[in-house]
């Protein structure tokens, strides 16, 4: 049917070579399935490249790295995506040279290497450019800004977002960077304007909903939940807790705990603590408990050990000192057990509390001295972030002022 179809049998039998590879099995022989993939990919490629069938070229490839992403090869996976790069290059193949480099920047961003990855990004960027897809150039910006932002280099996040979103409008793409620029003004406390993006962004999600074809339920969770989130924590950081507690609960309604257990978790303990500064203990304590069962199942023990120290105050703020002081233990131990400075020395403040409820004054001493060198071995590095992070917002305010001020004189000169 291939051979008809115009195939010639030696396209065809690369392409069946292609598909075993797939399959990872021979027929009729017992033996390792990567060693079997690798085999029938060494095979099809040589055929394809003597075809000069780039696609399948960059779908056999695909298929190799893809197996070996999935056992975590990410060594192998570099040397496949480096061959393919090598290849495509040599070809003037663009898009397919596009793919290599996204694959090798996906492996750089997993370790960390956010540099590395910078410049692959860069790489790419440099390709759409060429090809003019206004589209895939959003993508490369928006894409750049991210790793910007991860590295806490928020002026060059911020230019890159910028950039994507232009495009996107000037597309008709709803601009999902418009949320990674409100979580860099939320960091830097500019309330105001983070709460204008997530509304705008909120808006355009629920436009996306009425009118794509693929809609479902998991994708109105997933669009529409993080501006609702970013809409409660600036309430709850304004204080305006009402109206964080109504976000907070309208992005529950559209999130779903299967695809995203940490921030359904982390809604459901923003909105327990919420209800703990309210004093609606009971109603806390249910959200608190919801929480503590999904990261129980999933085994998120640093989870635990906060949630643990969330319900301890509530118990405690009841009176009920004996029930604190258990969950404050259980928090410690389980906080120890991991290592979790921060959590430790937060437990110990938890024990000292209750323990003086308690009218346990010596013990109430030794868990407040505990606590105070815990405190102690972690203010060197968290005090040096803090003021590292000061310097960068101020460092970033200023900059942003003299960008404006420069484009500002700028169109007085045109």
């Amino acid at each position: 049917g291939l051979i008809e179809r115009g195939r010639s049998e030696t396209e065809l039998h690369a392409l069946n070579s292609s598909n075993a590879a797939d399959q990872g099995v021979l027929p009729g022989v017992d033996t390792d399935p990567h060693a079997v993939a690798a085999s029938r990919f060494e095979q099809s490629v040589a055929i394809f490249k003597e075809l000069k069938d780039y696609r399948m070229i960059e779908s056999a490839y695909g298929n190799l790295i893809t197996m070996y992403y999935n056992t975590n090869d990410l060594d192998v996976v570099l040397k496949h995506a480096n061959q393919l790069l090598d290849y495509m290059e040599a070809e003037d193949q663009l898009g397919p040279s596009s793919y290599a480099l996204f694959i090798i920047a996906s492996v750089q961003r997993t370790r960390s290497e956010y540099d590395n990855a910078l410049a692959t990004w860069h790489r790419i960027l440099a390709i759409d450019q060429e090809t003019g897809n206004r589209a895939d150039i959003a993508r490369s910006y928006g894409t750049i800004g991210f790793i910007h932002k991860q590295q806490g280099e928020f002026v060059e996040a911020l230019s890159n977002y910028s950039r994507a979103v232009a495009i996107q409008e000037e597309l008709g793409i709803t601009p999902w960077a418009n949320l990674d620029i409100a979580e860099i003004y939320f960091e830097q406390g500019d309330f105001p304007e983070a709460l204008t993006l997530y509304q705008r962004t909120l808006v355009a999600a629920e436009d996306y909903i009425a009118t794509t074809e693929d809609y479902t339920p998991e994708t109105h969770g997933r669009v529409t939940a993080q501006p609702l989130i970013g809409i409660a924590n600036i309430y709850r950081v304004q204080g305006k807790y009402e109206d964080a507690l109504d976000f907070f609960n309208r992005a529950l309604e559209v999130m779903s705990v299967g695809l995203d257990q940490d921030a359904y978790t982390r809604v459901l303990k923003n909105v327990g603590q919420i209800h703990t500064e309210l004093n609606n203990h009971s109603e806390a304590l249910s959200y608190l408990d919801q929480a503590l069962s999904i990261m129980v199942e999933v085994g998120d023990r640093a989870g635990q050990a906060e949630i643990f120290q969330a319900i301890s105050t509530i118990y405690r703020k009841q009176g009920l000192s004996d029930d604190a002081l258990a969950y404050a233990d259980s928090s410690l131990a389980l906080a120890g057990s991991i290592g979790a400075l921060k959590l430790v020395r937060d437990a110990h403040l938890e024990r000292s509390l209750t323990l003086e409820q308690q009218g346990r004054f010596a013990d109430a001493l030794g868990a407040h001295r505990a606590y105070k060198t815990a405190y102690d071995s972690l203010f060197t590095s968290e005090g040096q972030g803090a003021i590292a992070e000061l310097q960068e917002q101020y460092k970033t305010k200023e900059q942003q002022q003299q960008i404006a001020l420069l484009e500002s004189n700028a169109q007085v000169q045109r």
